[in-house]
């Protein structure tokens, strides 16, 4: 059964922080990765809704890589 729209269209504005310890910013891999994760978090927020892309469909715990019988 496809999934159908009960309520209108809902809109937030949400501040959304990306932090690390201090420690971590000399870590050039953890400093490479907030850098990029700024970079998509901000192009993200500023696409317009209708052509954001989808979040795949989450899997319950424990069955990843396991193919369903059918």
């Amino acid at each position: 059964m496809p999934l159908v729209r009960v309520l209108p269209a809902l809109a937030f504005h949400l501040d959304v922080w990306v932090v690390m310890h201090e420690d971590l910013r000399a870590v050039r891999r953890v400093r490479l990765v907030f850098e990029h994760l700024v970079a998509q978090l901000g192009a993200y927020a500023t696409q317009a809704p209708a052509t954001r892309p989808v979040a795949a469909k989450a899997r319950p715990p424990g069955t990843r890589g396991r193919r369903s019988a059918g």
